[in-house]
């Protein structure tokens, strides 16, 4: 009976040995790093390992909240302006959805990207809001195109090119505003108003010519020139077609 126990005890620390000179002989085989590949330790060991150094966490965690607290007040500042643009409600759309998806990653205490996120939002939320403020100027400079160019109607025969040219940028103006391109609008309107300053001046000389015209022959006593100049002047003043 003795001798079975020292068989049994003798077994046992025997398979220790053998599997210590185990281990120890994969270690020195496939290297000590993958061997801690094999053995990294689980979410749990790796959350108490980072727990270790609670400033860097913290530090993490207030910066995603502030740019969360800075994100939301900007997305609430956009939400009050007119969304009555396609192109703009689309974008508003992908803003709240980029935002919803940084709450998630918030609450999952995932605050370095949470935070990259949010800090992706405000820059989003600010050029929301360049183009918001350029549509309403495009918008604005559309139609005092429009105006301008039945303003300049009685130009028509005097400076055929420039307004039909401006009323060309004007209309592809146009059709860059509805498709969202407000930067590519604004500059077919600035065409479209560099060709009606051209227009206003060419009528701007035509006027100027008829009334010395006018003022001479009236002068000279000629009445029916005079008259002729003068009607032309009324003819071709902006605004009295």
């Amino acid at each position: 009976m003795g001798r079975i126990m020292l068989w049994t005890v003798g077994g046992i620390l025997g398979l220790f040995l053998l599997t210590a000179l185990g281990i120890r002989g994969v270690r020195l085989i496939v290297g000590p790093e993958t061997f801690a590949r094999w053995t990294a330790p689980t979410p749990a060991a790796s959350a108490t390992a980072s727990a270790a150094d609670p400033t860097a966490g913290f530090v993490s965690r207030s910066k995603a909240e502030l740019a969360r607290e800075t994100a939301q007040r900007g997305l609430g500042e956009i939400r009050r302006l007119p969304q009555d643009h396609p192109a703009q409600l689309q974008r508003l759309i992908m803003i709240e959805r980029a935002f919803m998806a940084a709450e998630t990653l918030q609450t999952a205490r995932e605050y370095d990207r949470a935070w990259e996120q949010y800090d992706m939002i405000e820059r989003e939320i600010e050029a929301y809001a360049q183009a918001a403020e350029l549509r309403r100027e495009v918008q604005q400079a559309y139609d005092r195109v429009l105006v301008r160019i039945r303003d300049l109607g009685a130009a028509r025969s005097l400076a055929d090119q420039q307004l039909d040219e401006a009323f060309a940028a004007a209309g592809i103006g146009r059709q860059f505003f509805h498709d969202g391109d407000f930067v590519a609008a604004k500059t077919r309107f600035d065409q479209a108003f560099a060709e009606l300053d051209e227009a206003e001046r060419i009528l701007g000389d035509f006027l100027e010519t008829q009334m010395l015209l006018g003022g001479q022959a009236l002068a000279a006593g000629d009445g029916e020139a005079a008259a002729t100049a003068f009607r032309a002047v009324l003819e071709r003043s902006p605004g009295d077609e």
